[in-house]
């Protein structure tokens, strides 16, 4: 199949210009190369991808590819399924990797002779199984969200071991600026003959060389007051975060998830409490067994016998500390942030809106506080969901349309373009993971206004803080990735 003829059957398949451009270059790049490609979050990167590869398997281009991402589920692999029949697809983790040895011939590696193997680059990269991926021989390697590959080390060395070892092909695809995924490429030290392809938002065109129209993206704050309660609740619960720290030996960071988790929903951190406790309870398990080895012999004063039953008083104060925060979080009576949210949501009817956070325990707790709105019937997506739990959501809120809460896991995968108006509940702190959810629901090619709404405390310290990343949020969407 002659190169144009490629290019006309992508379009055939819906994929614009430069997306046909490039799964032309998929399938027909020398050996051994490196493709590299970069764009905007929004431009169909795996889309593309996807379609280059399915075209290459039907026409035994590929037999056997490795598609690697940093937090590869079920929904990679069933984007393949539209190109190529399911028995093809495979979501690897460990128990079908048990599978394969278990059917494997004693003379090759595991792996079946053709099909897309779909696998979480963290699980991959675990040394126990790691070899089964690098000593395989496969036609083309993908690593989505490439720029990842660098930190920690351990993943690095890896994506190493993957380029030098028998791939015909490999594709990084990213969505940072080329500087980053430059310095990316040079710590890979890879000896591969490397082919960049860039992606510009105010370049693209469709077929007919028009420039893609592009949806004008707004950003408001919504300020709210948290009352006298919520407040000094919120300060116990730092003090109490901190004093985890502490006995957990200086975890840090243990007291920052804390308090994004406390920031994002005050009511979500019940839970957070609960699982606390039964770690810290775990640790104090933990003790008593060394306090068992050691015996009951008098030892010298700085033993780890003393050391013990520091800890043991330090673990009975946190205990009570712990039960004191729970029994203040039983007596708030309102939610400021909730009912801020619902103030907003009421005054836009007919509209489809999405609430957006980091947090799973924050959108089960709005679930059930909008669920209790006579007006509001929400429709819930989080990343834990099985994908017929999924895909029945997906199709309530399609059909339906209305709000949809969701986590940022939950949204991972999917395009929304029929959303007016997305409620960030709360913001991450990465500018690069508001970008990422940004490009959820801004896709090139659409037109109309998508309104950013942001729900802020009302504090000299959050306020700084929000203005501050609201204005790098508004960078990344006026501006290219490159």
């Amino acid at each position: 199949m002659t190169e144009d003829t490629s290019r006309n059957k992508f379009r055939e398949l819906g994929l614009l210009p430069y997306q046909a451009d490039f799964a032309v270059k998929v399938l027909t790049q020398k050996a051994p190369s490196l493709m590299v490609l970069q764009g905007p979050v929004g431009s169909g990167m795996t889309h593309t991808i996807c379609h280059a590869i399915g075209e290459g398997i039907k026409s035994r281009v590929f037999r056997r590819v490795l598609y690697l991402t940093p937090s590869a589920s079920w929904t990679h692999a069933t984007r393949f399924q539209d190109f190529i029949p399911e028995s093809q697809v495979e979501h690897v983790d460990r128990k079908v990797l048990r599978e394969f040895e278990a059917v494997a011939p004693v003379d090759g590696d595991i792996w079946p002779q053709q099909g897309v193997f779909v696998a979480c680059l963290d699980f991959a990269k675990r040394p126990e199984v790691s070899s089964l991926f690098t000593d395989a021989v496969w036609d083309i390697v993908v690593i989505d969200e490439a720029h990842r590959v660098v930190n920690p080390s351990i993943r690095r060395e890896f994506v190493k071991a993957l380029l030098n070892k028998d791939v015909s092909h490999a594709v990084f695809a990213y969505h940072v600026s080329v500087d980053k995924m430059d310095e990316v490429l040079s710590q890979l030290d890879t000896s591969r003959a490397i082919s960049k392809t860039v992606w510009k938002r105010h370049e693209l065109m469709n077929w007919e060389e028009e420039l893609l129209p592009q949806k004008t993206v707004t950003w408001e704050t919504i300020r709210y007051h948290m009352n006298e309660g919520e407040a000094a609740f919120l300060q116990v619960f730092e003090e109490t975060a901190r004093a985890t720290d502490l006995f957990m030996h200086g975890n840090s960071l243990v007291q920052q998830s804390l308090m994004k988790r406390a920031t994002s929903c005050l009511y979500s951190v019940e839970q957070a409490l609960m699982d606390l406790a039964r770690k810290v309870h775990r640790r104090r398990g933990c003790l008593s067994d060394i306090e068992d080895e050691i015996g009951q012999d008098a030892l010298l004063d700085d033993s780890p016998e003393q050391s013990i039953k520091h800890e043991d008083s330090e673990y009975c104060r946190l205990k009570d500390r712990l039960d004191k925060t729970l029994m203040r979080f039983e007596d708030l009576e309102t939610d400021s942030k909730s009912e801020a949210a619902i103030r907003v949501l009421m005054e836009l009817p007919e509209l489809n809106v999405c609430v957006v956070s980091q947090y799973e325990t924050t959108v089960s707790y709005l679930y059930s506080v909008f669920s209790e709105e006579e007006s509001m019937n929400p429709i819930m997506l989080t990343g834990r969901m099985s994908s017929s739990e999924t895909e029945s959501q997906l199709s309530q809120y399609r059909s339906h349309g209305g709000l949809l809460l969701a986590t940022d896991a939950g949204l991972r995968d999917f395009a929304f373009l029929d959303v007016d108006v997305v409620l960030h509940y709360d913001l991450p702190w990465s500018p690069e993971r508001v970008d990422f959810r940004v490009g959820r629901f801004d896709r090139m090619g659409r037109q109309g206004i998508l309104r950013m709404i942001c729900l802020v405390e009302e504090n000299a310290v959050t306020t700084k803080l929000w203005d501050k990343r609201l204005s790098i949020a508004k960078d990344l969407d006026s501006g290219d990735a490159s």
